[in-house]
């Protein structure tokens, strides 16, 4: 696949080479501006459908 012409990758991110079993690969590594967040808090139980 190759790289689309509008493709601009964020200032931060740093291109590399991964190299597997099944080849090179091509890898662009960028650290997020924010840490991490969780979509629910910590323990919270998942939503399930509910039964009718």
């Amino acid at each position: 696949m190759s790289r689309p012409p509008t493709f601009a990758p964020p200032p931060c991110a740093r291109a590399r080479v991964l190299a597997t079993e099944r080849g090179d690969f091509a890898v662009l590594d960028a650290v997020p501006r924010t840490p991490a967040r969780a979509t629910r808090p910590a323990g919270a139980a998942s939503v399930t459908a509910t039964e009718s």
